[in-house]
């Protein structure tokens, strides 16, 4: 009885050990398969977000992204390809790939191998939107193995507005080429030495008469300074004018320098190449070679300075002439007895004095074209009193002559005119005994010069007409108001009144 006891106890305790055994690798296997269980759940997850991720990327690309299969039909295709071609995105998805990109062969499946041979395959090509209009794209085209079968993705990209952008950039180059040429053209052509110097002094343009000045191809200059090319320093009046333009202020001026073995005088011009904030990053030279017209200069110099000696001798020698007949007149006039043949005589000395003085001043001014009115008329008046005794007959003769200058052709009548009013006043306005004055205008008055002689003598007769005057005075006094250009005119106004308009004093 113990013994059986003892091998049934035996046999409980194994079983209880098997069972402890059984039960621990249920609970162990159960524990495991929840933990795979909650992995492959975490995965699942994972693998969810990267797809709906990568699909959000995909919808919100600028670019077009279209797969499809071997019979050619589109399985997919991303918002930015349905807005490129004109359709909703679902209304793509079984459509022929063709449709779209019509450069692509219709795929079908025994096409498969010929469109696994374009496999990676990157150009430009034409898509078609809805409706059949085409326009231009860049295809990127990928084939990879997908359940046993291939399946092609695309990368489309609208290329209109870069081709557009890439027709006006070599629109614009060619443009610039054509400038650069018929720049190039007119430099070369001008008779100028022209360039352009960065800050360095070194060349980056230059023309053909540069390159004939340093008697170098252009592709030797640019790049190196005039002082490398010649072996000699900027001379120093063109240096300063160099570092003025490289501050920013354009330079105009002249200088000398040697060239095959003589001395050139080179009118410059140097204008700043600055931006927009005031920097200076160079210049641009032009020279012209100065020395003929230098030459031409002191040439013509010359001949003017000769040509002064030569009036001035001429106008000495006139007003000497013109002296020797006054004298000769004055002899005769004292030959003759008081009356009308010495008072002619007496009217004639004082015009071959007027027409000596205006030569005298010819001669004592510094330049032989022009006569100043002012001075001459203060000195013509002068010595018509002097020769009227206005100072013994208490006349004063005055003047208001405004500063004006006139040719010789113009000065001998106006003294002439001048004169014969004057020796009227004198003879008709104050007989013996009678003092007052004479004065003389001449003044600028509504864009015209107007001259007035006024006496308050005895005035005019009321029968007086110019136009009939007897006196050869009166009569040479219109005739040569009407040679100034005016015409003669005579009024009493608290004496007698000549004035005339001279057109031909300016």
């Amino acid at each position: 009885m113990t013994d059986v006891l003892t091998d049934w106890r035996a046999h409980a305790n194994w079983d209880a050990v098997l069972l402890a055994v059984v039960a621990c690798a249920s609970m162990w296997g159960a524990a495991a398969m929840s933990r795979a269980s909650v992995r492959r759940q975490a995965a699942e997850r994972d693998s969810a977000e990267a797809a709906r991720q990568t699909q959000a990327i995909v919808d919100h690309a600028a670019d077009g992204i279209v797969t499809f299969g071997a019979q050619g039909l589109i399985e997919s295709a991303n918002q930015a390809s349905a807005a490129m071609f004109g359709y909703a995105s679902d209304e793509l998805i079984g459509k022929p790939i063709g449709a779209l990109l019509p450069a692509l062969p219709a795929v079908a499946a025994s096409q498969g191998a010929a469109l696994d041979d374009a496999a990676d395959a990157h150009f430009e090509s034409q898509g078609r939107r809805q409706g059949g209009g085409e326009f231009p794209i860049e295809l990127a085209l990928t084939a990879v193995p997908h359940a046993g079968h291939t399946r092609h993705i695309v990368l489309i990209r609208d290329i209109t507005e870069r081709q557009r952008a890439q027709a006006a950039i070599n629109g614009a180059r060619v443009a610039a080429e054509r400038s650069e040429r018929f720049l190039r053209a007119i430099t070369d052509n001008l008779p100028l030495r022209i360039a352009y110097v960065d800050r360095d002094l070194r060349y980056r343009f230059v023309n053909h008469a540069h390159c004939e000045r340093f008697g170098l191809p252009r592709e030797d200059i640019l790049g190196r300074t005039r002082a490398e090319l010649t072996g000699l320093p900027l001379p120093p009046q063109a240096l300063r004018h160099i570092e003025l333009v490289l501050q920013g202020q354009d330079q105009h001026f002249e200088f000398e320098e040697v060239q095959g073995g003589s001395n050139h005088v080179l009118e410059t011009y140097l204008v700043a190449d600055t931006d927009g904030a005031g920097a200076t990053s160079g210049f641009y030279a032009a020279s012209a070679d100065a020395t003929e017209r230098h030459a031409q200069q002191r040439r013509i110099e010359r001949a003017l300075a000769e040509r002064d000696i030569l009036l001035r001798e001429v106008y000495h020698r006139v007003k000497n002439n013109l002296q020797v007949i006054q004298s000769l007149l004055n002899l005769q006039r004292r030959a003759l007895p008081e009356g009308l043949a010495r008072t002619a005589l007496d009217d004639s000395v004082q015009r071959v004095h007027a027409m000596a003085l205006v030569h005298e001043k010819l001669y004592q001014t510094g330049h032989l074209d022009a006569v100043s009115l002012h001075d001459y008329t203060a000195d013509l008046l002068r010595h018509l009193g002097d020769t009227a005794g206005a100072g013994r007959r208490r006349i004063a003769v005055l003047a208001d002559v405004e500063t004006i200058e006139a040719s010789l052709e113009v000065s001998v009548p106006f003294g002439l005119l001048v004169t014969e009013l004057v020796t009227n006043s004198f003879k008709h306005g104050f007989p013996p005994g009678r003092g007052g004055s004479i004065q003389v205008s001449l003044k600028r008055q509504d864009n015209a010069v107007w001259l007035s002689v006024r006496d308050n003598g005895l005035g005019l007769s009321p029968e007086f007409a110019l136009e009939r005057a007897a006196s050869m005075g009166l009569q040479l006094a219109a005739s040569l108001a009407g040679q100034l250009g005016g015409t003669l005119q005579a009024h009493n106004d608290g004496g007698a009144v000549f004035t005339a308009k001279l057109a031909r004093i300016s």
